[in-house]
């Protein structure tokens, strides 16, 4: 069970020496997680090289990422095996009112079932994660959840 208050942290860095240039200053900066990971990122529009990531996509894997164990623990409650599970989660960033921000985030899980489920019940079990996962109770943005079921033999 979790506690009723929860705090997670994580180091952020610019790796830049100036931005006094809008257009080309360097946006690139580490997250330091409490365990030792790290991620390089930047602006959304910029690739400065194939390890590199963007907060949005960080957004979108966040997203993804709470929605999958939040789906994984109702299945689990409901006794329906999960075999597999993935997910490319797209995260749409769009100007509204003068202001960029991330309108949706849409969620197309392939889940792998061991058995047969009646659709019905799946989508309801879909309802259920998505009306608790922490995240998606967390954001202002449109949460989407498309699954496909893929149904395997005992």
């Amino acid at each position: 069970m979790l506690p009723e208050k929860s705090a997670f942290t994580c180091k952020i860095r610019w790796l830049g020496s100036d931005n006094q240039d809008y257009d080309t200053f360097d946006r690139r900066h580490r997250i330091s997680l409490p365990h030792g990971q790290e991620v390089i990122a930047g602006g959304a529009h910029e690739v400065q090289d194939a390890s590199q990531t963007n907060p949005e996509e960080l957004f979108a894997a966040s997203v993804a990422s709470c929605m999958m164990m939040t789906i994984l623990a109702v299945f689990s409650r409901a006794k329906i095996p999960v075999l597999a599970y993935e997910d490319e989660p797209e995260a749409l960033l769009e100007l509204v009112e003068r202001r960029f921000r991330v309108t949706k985030v849409t969620l197309r899980p392939r889940i792998t079932l061991q058995g047969s489920h009646q659709r019905e019940k799946l989508d309801t079990l879909i309802s259920k994660a998505h009306a608790n996962c922490f995240i998606t109770l967390s954001v202002k943005s449109e949460v989407v959840v498309e699954p496909t079921f893929i149904m395997a033999e005992a």
